[in-house]
């Protein structure tokens, strides 16, 4: 039986990991420091979300206010 290809180059019978590529595994220790790494930027994330939120929010209430204001202007007819 002949030997399997996988795009033209034949295999082991293994897997293809990547580490073939020039990539190399990573150690339990980077992987735990790049979970930490991505929990800080998600965090950050988080908060900048939270000030955006907040700031659109108060932007709606500001301009509902507004338009209030405008309605009631306009309906008192002034001029």
């Amino acid at each position: 039986m002949p030997t399997p290809q996988a795009n033209g180059h034949a295999t082991n019978g293994t897997p293809n990991t990547g580490a073939g590529r020039g990539e190399r595994g990573l150690t339990i220790i980077e992987l735990i420091e790049e979970a930490e790494g991505l929990r800080t930027v998600f965090a950050d994330a988080s908060t900048r979300l939270a000030r955006l939120l907040a700031g659109l929010k108060q932007h709606r209430r500001q301009s509902r206010a507004v338009e209030v204001a405008m309605q009631s202007l306009k309906r008192l007819k002034l001029g």
